[in-house]
């Protein structure tokens, strides 16, 4: 499984490196504390999941999640400190998969990841299926 973590707080990055590496078997994990290098990954490394902090060093999440969803159907987690029903739903709304609010538990990630990696497999069966169809009609 490949994993990005995008952001600005170092210690959160640090952290759920430290609790992926333990958790998650065979994992390659980047990180990143710019919203333009997020982007640039997951364009050229094809991350299994983002794990997206609110605030990276150059960007806004919304922009982070917008211009992930025109290159990437990658499942998105954010991470935040914010409780706010409408921040939630906003991030939820442009694209994101997934919202968590810090301090993040621990089994609770690995458990909203592995869900998230189970869907997106599906989506991606779907797809096949789908174009299998469009081709034999």
């Amino acid at each position: 499984m490949r994993v990005l973590i995008a952001d600005s707080d170092s210690e959160t990055g640090e952290e759920l490196t430290s609790v992926l590496t333990l958790c998650v078997s065979d994992i390659e994990i980047f990180h990143t504390t710019s919203g333009k290098q997020c982007i640039n990954i997951v364009n050229s490394e094809h991350p299994d999941v983002v794990i997206l902090g609110i605030c990276l060093s150059d960007m806004y999440c919304y922009s982070v999640i917008s211009e992930l969803r025109e290159i990437s159907e990658v499942p998105i987690i954010i991470i935040s400190y914010k409780k706010d029903g409408e921040e939630i739903e906003r991030c939820l709304k442009i694209g994101a998969n997934d919202y968590m609010v810090k301090p993040v538990k621990e089994i609770e990630l690995v458990a909203r990841i592995k869900k998230l990696m189970t869907d997106n497999k599906n989506i991606e069966a779907r797809k096949t299926i789908d174009t299998r169809k469009q081709n034999t009609n």
